[in-house]
């Protein structure tokens, strides 16, 4: 049990990283950064809620999307809000 539940979060993120490639063009950067908190808020619910190793193993992988989302988008638009000097 233990090792699905660990295993839950990075496989979430792996998806998550991957679904940027898309969205983030599509929706824009900033939209992403709070479609991806959104989406961890809602993971987070699952997770405190969980009655059973499914819907603790279902809560992990969305929060892992979310975290995906976010460790990718995040830095992108970090570097096109950046000033060009720095």
């Amino acid at each position: 049990y233990q090792g699905g539940i660990v295993g839950a979060m990075p496989a979430g993120s792996f998806v998550g990283s991957l679904a940027v490639y898309k969205l983030a063009d599509s929706i824009g950067r900033k939209k992403t950064i709070i479609l991806s908190g959104w989406i961890w808020v809602i993971g987070a619910i699952l997770q405190c809620a969980a009655v059973n190793h499914g819907m603790l193993v279902a809560g992990r992988v969305i929060t892992g999307l979310s975290v995906g989302l976010a460790s990718t988008t995040v830095p992108l638009y970090q570097s096109e809000i950046t000033a060009p000097a720095i």
